[in-house]
């Protein structure tokens, strides 16, 4: 945890993102580390607080903050950030109901608050 927090920092620092949630975050592990992010079972981009999680295969660019074990790349999340979860997601719009919210987000409220939903949310 130390060495991601090391390179979300580096990112901040660099003006890449402001916040770990901005943060599209690639990780170039070995395999003894391939192996215990997926042996977890959940979201790992939840846990470590970033919106975009990618696990690459292979070497890691220059330029990365590397460690013997590990390697990551922050970049800006691509997308708007939903007003619900807080992540930059590609997916947030504008919903009927007046929200403004990514597309996991949409279910859990259709699902859940269906009536809330139909009767729309008060508009921004």
């Amino acid at each position: 945890m130390v060495k991601l927090k090391k390179a979300l920092e580096e990112a901040r620092n660099a003006k890449v993102i402001s916040k770990s949630l901005e943060a599209h975050l690639t990780v170039y592990p070995n395999e003894v580390v391939r192996t215990l992010l997926g042996a977890v079972d959940s979201n790992v981009a939840q846990l470590l607080i970033v919106s975009e999680l990618t696990i690459a295969e292979g070497v890691a660019p220059e330029g990365a903050v590397a460690f013997e074990d590990v390697a990551f790349t922050v970049e800006r999340a691509a997308g708007e950030v939903c007003d619900r979860c807080r992540r930059i997601d590609p997916t947030t719009a504008e919903r009927h109901y007046h929200a403004t919210i990514c597309d996991h987000c949409a279910s859990i409220l259709e699902e859940n608050f269906a009536e809330a939903v139909a009767e729309g949310f008060e508009a921004k």
